[in-house]
Formats: C-alpha cells, sequence, structure tokens
C-alpha cells in the first residue's frame, strides 16, 4: 500500500487527541511528526498532552514544541476542553517524558521533512496556523514539497469563537492570511463541515466494544466534550487525506479579516476571484463516526 507523508500540526485538545489516533490507526498514512502548537491550551499544555498520549499509545513519532505565542496578539484558550486541555483527565495517562522529543524547534523539523522527503508531504493543520506561516515565510523554495495543506479551521457566515470566527483562525488571523495567500494547494474543513460530523447519542452503540484502559481514556474524553460540543472537527482534516470519498468540495478565493475589531478572524468568500482553496461543503457523517470507531479498534488491547 502506498503512503501518504504527513507532518500533524495540533493543539491538543480532545478532537485534536482523536485526529492522532486516527491517523495513527491508518494504513495509508505515513505520520513523519507531530508538531503542535498554542490553541486550545498553551503551548506547554498542548505538547505536553502529545507527549502524554504518544507515550500511552506506544509511539515513536518524532514531537516537538512549536510556537507558544501567536504572530501578533496575545493568545487566547478555548474552554470546552477542560483546564489541562484533556477534559481535566489528563492525571489518567502515565506522566513520563515522552523519549522521541526533537530538540529542533517545529519549524526546523518541518523543513527538514519536507526537505529530505522523496514525493510531497501533506500537512495536516488542526490548531491555529503560527507554525505553518512561519515555515512558508523562513523557507518559501519549500513550497513544491508541500503536497497540499488540509485545514480544520474558519467558517462561511458562521463562527464559534465570536459571531464571525471559528477558534483556530481567531487565535492568528495573521498566520492564517500567509498560509492562504502561499500558493500551496489547499482544503478547509471549516465549521459548514465539521458541524455536519456530529457525535450523535446514538452513536454510543458504536463504542460499545472498547475495554483498554487507552481506548476508555479516549472514550471518555471524547463524550465529555461532546456534551460541550459534539461536532468531532479535527478528525475531518485528517479524513479528507485519508478517505477523500467522505466528502464534497467546491473551489473558492477565501480570505480572513485581520483588522482589530468585531470581525477578527472572519473567513470569507471574494467572489469573482480566482479560487485559492477548496472548501469541504458535504461530509458522510456515519461514515466519519465509523471510521472514528475503527480507529479506536486499533488501540483496544
Amino acid at each position: 500500500m502506498v503512503k501518504t507523508p504527513i507532518i500533524l500540526d495540533c493543539d491538543p485538545g480532545i478532537d485534536d487527541v482523536l485526529a492522532i489516533v486516527l491517523a495513527m490507526a491508518k494504513d495509508n498514512l505515513d505520520i513523519k511528526a507531530i508538531t503542535t502548537v498554542c490553541g486550545n491550551v498553551s503551548g506547554e499544555k498542548t505538547s505536553r498532552n502529545a507527549g502524554l498520549l504518544l507515550n500511552a499509545l506506544g509511539s515513536d513519532i518524532p514531537l516537538v514544541q512549536g510556537s507558544n505565542i501567536p504572530l501578533v496578539k496575545t493568545h487566547v484558550s478555548a474552554g470546552v476542553h477542560g483546564s489541562d486541555g484533556l477534559g481535566d483527565m489528563s492525571h489518567r495517562l502515565a506522566d513520563v517524558p515522552y523519549e522521541h522529543r526533537s530538540a529542533k524547534s517545529a519549524v526546523e523539523l518541518m523543513a527538514e521533512i519536507l526537505t529530505d522527503s522523496k514525493e510531497p508531504v501533506t500537512i495536516v493543520a488542526v490548531g491555529p496556523l503560527t507554525n505553518v506561516a512561519l515555515l512558508l515565510h523562513a523557507f518559501p523554495h519549500l513550497k513544491p514539497k508541500i503536497k497540499q495543506i488540509s485545514i480544520m479551521g474558519g467558517g462561511i457566515e458562521l463562527g464559534n469563537k465570536t459571531p464571525h470566527a471559528e477558534f483556530n483562525i481567531y487565535v492568528d488571523p495573521e498566520a492564517c492570511h500567509i498560509v492562504l495567500n502561499s500558493g500551496v494547494e489547499i482544503v478547509l474543513a471549516t465549521l459548514n463541515a465539521t458541524l455536519q460530523a456530529r457525535l450523535l447519542k446514538s452513536d454510543m452503540d458504536k463504542f460499545s466494544f472498547v475495554s483498554s484502559e487507552m481506548t476508555t481514556f479516549i472514550h471518555d474524553i471524547m463524550w465529555r466534550y461532546a456534551s460541550l460540543d459534539s461536532a468531532l472537527h479535527d478528525p475531518v482534516a485528517i479524513l479528507w487525506v485519508s478517505n477523500p470519498e467522505l466528502f464534497e468540495t467546491e473551489a473558492v478565493h477565501l480570505q480572513v479579516v485581520t483588522s482589530d475589531d468585531d470581525r477578527r478572524g472572519e473567513t470569507y468568500v471574494v467572489p469573482n476571484e480566482l479560487p485559492n482553496v477548496r472548501v469541504i461543503t458535504k461530509v458522510h457523517r456515519e461514515r466519519v463516526i465509523d471510521e472514528i470507531a475503527e480507529s479506536f479498534k486499533t488501540f483496544n488491547v
């Protein structure tokens, strides 16, 4: 089987945990590195959470802590992920150092992977886009080595952090502006798509097989999160890469508001301009939930 090499840039965060587990379970994905960024919680906490999870999953994927601050403004956290980012349940994971942390910066490691790869690499970005923007700014000559960037972020006439802005983009709209105008192929799972991927009470039976300590932990934090936000946002960006048949897309020209007012972080379509992204317009919800349930089975031992 041909595997797609990916770099997973994330801010764990509960739905980030689901995205990591899903990516690790997929036979057609080759995770070259996981990079973290401040977002759902602080940069220190997102990095810690990723390390705790990777340890618990027995992983040797390189991990590096990325930016702890957005490009311009002060970082703001989410809230629905608990104070620790893992539904206030991180104490259930063994707090030991992750042995496969890279001493490089996130941007350095990403650039090294792109440089060394014999084929273009897909970046899956499910947090604020700070690390990705810094990579594109510092190493523009590596853009041809990026196959595409699959992003969870934004909303078209829809927000969740403010009436106009989705959280990931609101945290660092300046970074989003750099990425949207980079010329790299981009696919966005906006709120318009991810809100179609809701976890419903009727889905609980699909996870009835869960029995191991690790999958029980993921199961518990997932359902805690679903009580506050039932949309499984970040897994959609992974599934676009591994299972694109689950989605429909539309090409549009998308931009972002970076002004310091009530529309900051808003993503909007510019009519009559050449498309710079594809946005996911339709999600096959039940198949998405089935894929997440299947990923649990990989680690239910």
